[in-house]
């Protein structure tokens, strides 16, 4: 048994580019956005929610996440754009998420949910999605600042987190 594999390992060590090479990859591994499209214009989102700002927080988050990636340059305006990505922030809600004796809380989740078109400028849809979702936890206190700091953090985490998310289906074509 020892010998079949210190043979198994061997033939790892020795061979890795005959299983490198065997064709397998996950779907969706290439790139499904035409190359043509260079240039992106991040437009304003709508908010749908009571939450303030939150739509400058996810705007801002896609266009940092669309400059990190390095592959498109930010248009200053829709008609100077190759595709246009926009959507609406459709849900805001928070829920008790971990107590201490007592129960007091000391930390809360709070969910959102988008709904984003990423489009070429002639209005063909190049990738949408209406409900993509997810959650931040944060930690709350007796001190209202305190708690309100937090989950304003907690809201910037979460719209760079489901920016990274969007962009990743994007490239990947679902």
């Amino acid at each position: 048994m020892k010998r079949r594999l210190v043979l198994v390992a061997l033939f790892l060590a020795l061979f890795p580019p005959i299983l490198a090479s065997c064709g397998y990859r996950f779907s969706g591994g290439g790139e499904a956005v035409d190359r043509s499209i260079q240039s992106v214009y991040v437009d304003a989102f709508i908010n749908s929610t009571a939450e303030p700002m939150v739509e400058n927080y996810v705007r801002n988050a896609f266009i940092t996440e669309f400059r990190r990636s390095g592959r498109f340059s930010i248009a200053g305006s829709a008609d100077d754009a190759d595709a246009i990505l926009s959507g609406t922030v459709r849900n805001i809600r928070t829920s008790r998420s971990a107590y201490r004796i007592m129960e007091r809380a000391v930390e809360d989740k709070v969910y959102m949910r988008l709904q984003i078109t990423f489009k070429e400028r002639n209005g063909n849809v190049l990738w949408s999605h209406n409900g993509l979702e997810d959650s931040e936890a944060f930690l709350v206190g007796d001190d209202p600042l305190f708690t309100e700091r937090n989950r304003s953090q907690a809201l910037k985490k979460l719209a760079s987190d489901l920016a990274e998310l969007a962009y990743r289906g994007i490239m990947a074509g679902f």
